[in-house]
C-alpha cells in the first residue's frame, strides 16, 4: 500500500501558544471539543505533552480506527509525532505560525496503513487513498478547536 501524505491547514484566531496548548490538551484527554471524530488517551507514565509520550487515538469516521502516538519533538512551535502501533505508521507532524495575531495551524501527515486497514484502503476509492476521511476529520478539528477556543478566555473573539 503506498504512502499517504497530506496537509491540512487552518487560520486559527488565537495565539500560537494558546492553539498549541488547546491540542495538547485535546491529546491528553483534558478537552473533547474533537468528538465524536477524533479521541484521545494517553499511555503510561509520560504524558503526551513531553518527549516519550504516548497516546491511543481512536477516529469514528464509517468504521472505528485506533491508533498510537509518541511524542518526538513538542515546543511552542512544533508538536510531532511517531505513529508505532495500530491502523498506521508513520508521522503526524503540527506546526504553529503566528500570522497577523492569529496562527496559521498546519498539520502534516505521512503514514502508511498497517494491517487490517491496508487491505480495506486497496479497496477503497481513489480519494480515501488520497486521505479524503483525513481531511474530513481534520476539518472537523478545526472547526471544533475554534468554536471551543471562541468559548474560552484563550481566544481572540
Amino acid at each position: 500500500m503506498p504512502e499517504i501524505d497530506v496537509v491540512d491547514e487552518a487560520i486559527i484566531d488565537a495565539e500560537p501558544a494558546v492553539v498549541a496548548k488547546a491540542i495538547m490538551d485535546e491529546a491528553m484527554g483534558k478537552t473533547h471539543w474533537w468528538l465524536p471524530h477524533w479521541e484521545a488517551k494517553p499511555r503510561g507514565g509520560i504524558p503526551p505533552d513531553q518527549v516519550g509520550g504516548m497516546t491511543d487515538i481512536t477516529i469514528r469516521r464509517g468504521v472505528t480506527i485506533r491508533f498510537t502516538a509518541k511524542t518526538l519533538e513538542v515546543n511552542e512551535s512544533v508538536l510531532r509525532v511517531q505513529f508505532v502501533e495500530g491502523a498506521y505508521r508513520g508521522e503526524g507532524l503540527w506546526t504553529f505560525e503566528r500570522v497577523d495575531g492569529k496562527t496559521r495551524l498546519r498539520y502534516r501527515w505521512r503514514v502508511r496503513p498497517a494491517g487490517w486497514l491496508r487491505w480495506l484502503l486497496l479497496l477503497a476509492p481513489p480519494s480515501e487513498k488520497a486521505g479524503g476521511s483525513h481531511h474530513e476529520v481534520m476539518k472537523a478539528g478545526f472547526e471544533g478547536l475554534s468554536r471551543y477556543l471562541k468559548h474560552t478566555s484563550g481566544g481572540a473573539a
